[in-house]
């Protein structure tokens, strides 16, 4: 017998249930976990207009599949069901028609040991001390990221206590031919990518704003000694050229909440532009409240009932057709996922405790945020768009005279405390920019930085602290 749309996605669930324990060959911890799944299965509400569900068969699917896991569980040397062993498990039970959509396995950070030695103690004695100070307040880890900061973010040197030359061939002599040539090829070719989230009207770092002072690094901003890990099961998605970065961050959100696989960014946008109260709704972006008040009155609705076109239609921000788009089964869905009871705050003002309200926030699920990106004036350079980025998902903290051009928002899913990070810790995204053009995880991040998946970054809890401008969790 077909499995229905709404058995799928909780034989999903059950899934991720079983993959999130990390089973192991422990007749209590089975009991519980078998428990546990059960209880979930009962509690799980199911949208009306869905097929109805045979609770019976659905429980008897994750027996099965509970059952395959402990044996395969037994039979692992390490008495830990690992990734690959997971995924034979599963496929023995599932039914064909939900093999490849359900086994989707959590990502997760690897966490780090504690820092033995921070990289800016390392090299503190090799420079000045206000090249010091530049270097622990953005953040950076490596001698690859010493000598990418000098090559791509040049105006630091208009602090006259600053030597780029010596920075850089302190950085240089350290580092491979090989990775001096590929830094140096972002900071001749900046990688641009689309933006879109508008700073409230209380932002006092706008466009045009400006980093004068240099920046000093933070103590730490957090008091969390343990990392809160990232689950996040859909794919990262590509914006492409339009500026959509909100829809994109809350979609992310709300495929969690929802317990949904693809949900549509575009009727989200939409809904934001149209019915959210955008200040200006022919202008490229909009902000986290417009969001907000759009899943309240429009919901959101699945992919295949209006796909996201990632590319612009010129005089039409929105890409609302009359008749045509939103559709009416598109409105339809999208009411069946009203949400009014989300987070939201407008933070932009605030002088100091950002960094703790979002951890406090991400312990409970996935947060939208949305902050300022800098710029340098040389080069173009952005802190979201610097060669580490680019490789393992690296957000620089500002420098000192870069300035802001533009906003972008993500989606918050995990935190890591962190002795290399200024303020203690990083925060985990999940970005829209695609897994192959933005942190493609080539190479490894630093020593107390996380590894995340490819698509996926960090930024440091002092960013956040001094510039979150808002955030929303569902």
């Amino acid at each position: 017998m077909p499995i229905s749309l709404a058995e799928q996605r909780i034989v999903r669930d059950t899934i991720r249930e079983v993959h999130r324990s990390r089973v192991r060959l422990s007749d209590s911890a089975q009991s519980e976990l078998h428990r546990s799944v059960r209880a979930s299965l009962r509690e799980r509400p199911v949208p009306a207009a869905e097929a109805t569900v045979t609770w019976a068969r659905v429980s008897a699917i994750a027996g099965a599949i509970l059952g395959t896991v402990r044996a395969g569980a037994a039979s692992h040397r390490r008495q830990v069901l690992r990734r690959a062993s997971f995924r034979r498990a599963v496929e023995t039970v599932l039914p064909v028609e939900v093999r490849k959509r359900a086994v989707v396995p959590p990502r997760r950070i690897r966490a780090e040991v504690p820092v033995s030695v921070r990289f800016t103690d390392l090299v503190k004695t090799r420079v000045e001390r206000t090249e010091h100070r530049t270097l622990q307040a953005a953040g950076v880890g490596s001698y690859e990221e010493m000598y990418a900061l000098t090559l791509q973010f040049p105006s630091i040197a208009k602090n006259p206590e600053i030597s780029l030359p010596r920075m850089s061939n302190v950085a240089a002599s350290t580092i491979s031919a090989a990775a001096r040539a590929g830094i140096a090829s972002n900071a001749a070719a900046p990688a641009t990518f689309s933006l879109g989230s508008a700073p409230p009207e209380d932002a006092f770092t706008g466009d045009g704003y400006r980093q004068e002072e240099l920046p000093t690094a933070s103590e730490s901003l957090v008091s969390s000694s343990h990392t809160v890990e990232c689950a996040l099961a859909t794919p990262v998605r590509d914006q492409g050229q339009r500026g959509t970065c909100v829809a994109h961050a809350v979609v992310a959100c709300s495929e969690e909440h929802f317990r949904h696989d693809d949900l549509s960014e575009q009727h989200l946008y939409w809904g934001a532009k149209i019915r959210g109260g955008d200040p200006h709704p022919s202008d490229e972006g909009t902000l986290l409240r417009c969001a907000r008040n759009a899943l309240q009155r429009e919901g959101v609705c699945d992919e295949g009932k209006w796909p996201y076109n990632p590319v612009p239609l010129p005089g039409n921000e929105s890409q609302e057709i009359a008749g045509v788009h939103p559709s009416a089964a598109a409105a339809a869905d999208g009411r069946g996922r009203l949400h009014s009871a989300a987070v939201y705050q407008d933070v932009a003002a605030r002088s100091a405790g950002k960094a703790r309200l979002l951890l406090a926030e991400v312990e409970r699920g996935a947060v939208a945020v949305s902050l300022p990106v800098f710029f340098d004036p040389l080069t173009q350079v952005s802190n979201w768009g610097w060669s580490q980025a680019l490789r393992y998902g690296h957000v620089l903290d500002p420098t000192q005279f870069s300035v802001v051009g533009g906003g972008h928002a993500v989606c918050v899913c995990g935190f890591m405390p962190s002795e290399a990070a200024p303020g203690g810790g990083w925060f985990v995204f999940k970005n829209s920019w695609s897994t192959l053009r933005w942190s493609d995880q080539k190479e490894s991040a630093p020593e107390g930085h996380p590894r995340v998946p490819a698509g996926y970054g960090y930024l440091s809890a002092s960013y956040v602290d001094k510039f979150l401008w808002e955030l929303l969790r569902l």
